[in-house]
């Protein structure tokens, strides 16, 4: 049994044509064979858009992943070349701050000045400090960094108080006391009878010839155990290990033949080398204790 579709009358089931609307029955049945197929391709339309959304949403979320660890990637990077350039500049301090707490304790020896407990504490700030480096501890390197800095200009500032003695002309003179392993093995006066402006043709420097002719002179009295009264002549003796200091004024030693030749030539270098400096009426270079050692340093044999 069938009905019509039309007016739901029953119908016979080999009807062709309803009896009582006389609707075509064979029309209907291909009309809805049409929409059937039209649901197929509705549903097939829809799937293709569903698969294409998913796609466009799995390559997002791919593309955005991939985004994400670069930028973690860089980020690790850039931590990585800040902490290594940190590194770098907390070394370079610490150099510098090492090399500042040797000069100190080479000061306090030569001026006979008690530092011992600031140079300690300033050498552990300096082992702290150092070991933060090893370990690359940013937080422990910049901590330590400003306690050592501290300490070492605390040591800085100690050493600067000299230690005096007074002698019988009530004379104040810095009392040296330079450890063996301090001391250098410089000879700067020449040996032989010299010729004019001798030392034209070791150094380039006018200022550094001065400061050559000063130390060649004095050391002909050096050598001779004279003691000197400008201090940094005094200095850079006490550091040559074949000085031996006994007290004794340049006016009471006598020179004899090259040495005495050398001097008066040398002599002469010198005053020249000031009126070319300084003019005629002019005051020769303060020289400090440094200075002649660089000095010496480059014409020594």
């Amino acid at each position: 049994m069938k009905y019509c579709s039309k007016c739901g009358k029953e119908l016979a089931d080999n009807a062709v044509f309803c009896p009582n609307c006389g609707n075509n029955l064979n029309q209907t049945s291909g009309q809805n064979g049409n929409d059937n197929k039209k649901m197929v391709v509705l549903l097939a339309t829809i799937l293709a858009v569903v698969v294409v959304i998913c796609t466009v949403v799995l390559v997002i979320f791919v593309v955005k992943n991939t985004q994400n660890k670069n930028d973690t990637t860089t980020q690790e990077t850039t931590v990585t070349a800040t902490t290594a350039s940190t590194h770098d500049i907390e070394e370079e301090r610490y150099r510098s701050l090492k090399q500042r707490f040797n000069d100190a304790k080479l000061k306090a020896a030569n001026n006979g000045t008690n530092v011992k407990k600031e140079k300690n504490a300033a050498q552990e700030a300096l082992d702290q400090y150092e070991d933060a480096i090893e370990h690359n501890d940013t937080a422990l390197m910049t901590q330590y960094g400003d306690e050592a800095e501290r300490y070492v200009s605390k040591l800085e500032s100690a050493t600067n108080k000299s230690k005096k003695v007074k002698h019988k002309n009530n004379k104040v003179e810095t009392q040296y006391n330079v450890p063996e392993y301090e001391k250098v093995d410089f000879h700067v006066a020449p040996k032989g009878y010299i010729d004019a402006y001798y030392f034209d043709n070791l150094l380039d420097d006018d200022v550094d010839r001065y400061a050559a002719t000063s130390l060649a002179i004095n050391e002909y009295f050096a050598k001779k155990g004279c003691q000197f009264k400008t201090k940094a002549l005094q200095e850079y003796f006490e550091h040559q290990k074949w000085y031996v200091n006994k007290g004794k004024s340049t006016d009471s030693v006598s020179l004899i033949g090259e040495e005495k030749h050398n001097v008066s030539r040398l002599q002469k270098d010198r005053e020249w080398y000031k009126k070319n400096l300084y003019g005629a009426t002019g005051n020769a270079k303060d020289f400090t204790f440094g200075d002649y050692m660089a000095v010496a340093k480059m014409i020594t044999y």
